[in-house]
Parts: C-alpha cells; structure tokens; sequence
C-alpha cells in the first residue's frame, strides 16, 4: 500500500505541470526501444506451497488403510534480485511487438513443516503401531523464476479525435513462465508412540531433499497506456490478465538415511518423484514514470504487481509406505495414482525496478 501512495502523490504532482498528449516516439516510420531492468522482488511462493503440500495429495488413498500421513507447511517470502530485458519495436502508428524475457534467483528464511503420520503393520508376525509427529525445518530454501514472453499491442485509438487515447493499446499474446524451488531438511525433533509406549528425539540421520520445478504456456490479454506529462517525461501503466493453456511440472523427494550399527555406519536412500499436472490463472499491474535524458536515451523507475492461483490437477506420485502393512486395501491404495485433495496456493509478487532504455 504505501508504493501505491507514493505513485499517487507522484502523479499529482506531475500532473501539476503542463499536459502533452502528443507521443514523440509515434512515427509511422516506426522505432525500436531496448531496456535492462534491474529488480527487488519479493514473492510468497504458490510453487513453494504446492511443492511442501502434495503429500496430502494421497489423503483420499488412505482412507480404510493402515497408513495415514498429513503435513501442514509455513512457507516464507523469497526476497532477492532480478534482472528483466524488454525491446519494443513500432512498426507503425497502428501496431507495436514487446519482446520480454526475465530472470531472478531468490532466497528465504527457514520453512517448517509438521508432518503427522500413523502407521499399523505386522512385523515378524507381531502387530505394531506407530503414531509420529515430526517438526522438520528447511532451509537452504531458492527459488528460480524466469519468464519469456511475445506479445502484440494495438492502438485502435491512433486516429481518434481525442488525443489522450492515442496511446491506449490493446496487448495480446503468449509467454512461458517457469519457477523451480529447492529445499533441505536440518536435523529435526521428534516424538510418537509405540504401541503405546511415547518416545521422542532428535533425528540427525536423515536429510529431505525437495525440488520441484514447473513451466506454463500462458495467453495473456491486457492494456497499456502512456500519458506524457511533460515533453521530457511520462507516466504509463499496464494491466495483464493471463490463464494456462500448458504446463510441464516435475516433483522430486530425495532422502538420505544414515544406519548405525555397533561396528559400522553407511549411508542409504530413496527417491520419489513423478510428472504433475498444474494450471494457473492470474494478473500483474505496473506503473512507471520516465525521464527522457535525451532523444535516444532514458531512464524509468517501476513498480510492478502479480497474483495467480496455482492449482495441481494430476500427478502420479507414488507412496513409499505401502511394502510396511500387510492390508490388501493398504497395499493397492498406494499402487493407484493419487485422488486428492490436491493442494491449491495463492502466488503473490511485488517488484520495484529501476530501468536505462536505448531508443534506436
């Protein structure tokens, strides 16, 4: 909220000053405008969410069985920089293409996660009962974004009566967004019982390593408008709206045991990972004000909003327990792909940029 504030009483002020309507990078001629961008981010990551939530995926396929597990996650904000390259090219007064590609690699505090999980099997013909509730938390969390994006604006305005609809656009076209985040446990406390019997402790023998990483094809529709305030300077502001038409996720869960004997320590794991199915729906806004250094250079600061919801539709993950219990109906529910419910985040991202643009 108070970036908002700070852009409104920037634009009063502005708009204090004389109006000029007239673009001067409209020609028929046509331009080309290249910028670098340098970025703040701050994101609350729905791929973090997602990626530390879909163990709960299973939770319709534990139902009757002997096995039950839930996890519930607190994840962090990722803060960090980035770096955006933007060209336009003005091919006419009528047509304009916006050539986008970004990347930034950010970083959180520590995620904590509290896994409960039951468990009855036979061991060597004599039942057991495991009740256990982990405090796990991890850190060395990242996460990487990038997104590259082809989009088309139209100014069905340029030869309006009104001058100060000219520059409204109407923007179309596709992108390919991506976000990869990875994430380790720390030693870990726990407690539980054993056919009845509590014990507690903490675990120094076991590392989780978490990845997941996702692509969507996006189509995206929006507007975007300039409105010059001076002849050496502006304010524009677009809005995007834009929803998946593809995706390509990946999960992957890596343990590593460490088993101790009175004569000898040696390391084990395992790995489970499957395809997921995602889809993603969202906005981003911003608004920025530029300062013309000269006819061909410039300088513009940013500020940048996006929210989407992520939401997993399939995935095929399998479960690692099943080999524990000798239920039938334990043993098929963890053969069949996952049934729900699957986990749903809410992406948010706020961005501050400041840019130097080359007119050419």
């Amino acid at each position: 909220m108070k970036y908002i504030n700070i852009w409104i009483l920037l634009s009063l002020l502005l708009l204090s000053t004389s109006l000029y309507s007239k673009d001067k990078d409209q020609t028929t001629e046509g331009y080309t405008i290249s910028k670098i961008r340098i970025t703040n981010i701050s994101i609350h990551s729905a791929t973090a969410s997602n990626a530390m939530n879909i163990v709960n995926s299973r939770g319709l396929n534990q139902i009757g069985s002997d096995s039950k597990e839930i996890v519930k996650s607190s994840i962090s904000n990722f803060q960090g920089q980035g770096l955006e390259w933007e060209t336009d090219i003005r091919h006419s007064n009528f047509i304009r293409t916006n050539y986008f590609l970004s990347h930034a690699s950010l970083s959180s505090g520590n995620n904590k996660l509290n896994d409960l999980s039951t468990l009855n099997y036979s061991a060597s013909g004599s039942p057991v009962s495991l009740n256990d509730l982990s405090f796990k938390t991890f850190s060395n969390n990242t996460l990487i974004t990038s997104r590259i994006a082809f989009l088309t604006d139209f100014f069905f305005f340029e030869n309006s009566s009104n001058k100060l609809l000219e520059n409204l656009a109407l923007r179309i076209g596709f992108e390919t967004y991506g976000n990869t985040f990875t994430a380790s446990s720390k030693p870990y406390p726990y407690v539980g019982t054993s056919n009845g019997t509590p014990y507690s402790g903490i675990d120094s023998t076991y590392l989780e390593k978490v990845k997941f990483s996702e692509v969507f094809g996006n189509a995206v529709i929006g507007l975007n408008y300039k409105f010059n305030l001076t002849p050496l300077s502006s304010l524009d502001f677009g809005l995007e709206y834009f929803q998946s038409f593809a995706n390509d996720s990946r999960y992957e869960n890596r343990s590593i045991t460490l088993y101790i004997s009175p004569s000898i320590s040696f390391p084990g794991g395992s790995k489970i990972g499957g395809i997921v199915k995602s889809e993603l729906e969202g906005f981003r806004t911003s608004l920025g004000y530029r300062y013309d250094f000269s006819e061909i250079t410039f300088f513009r600061i940013s500020f940048a909003y996006q929210e989407s919801v992520q939401k997993i539709k399939e995935t095929n993950l399998p479960d690692s327990s099943g080999f524990l219990s000798n239920n039938a109906l334990q043993f098929v529910s963890t053969v069949i792909p996952p049934m729900g419910p699957f986990p749903t985040a809410r992406d948010t991202r706020s961005q501050i940029g400041i840019e130097f643009g080359y007119k050419y």
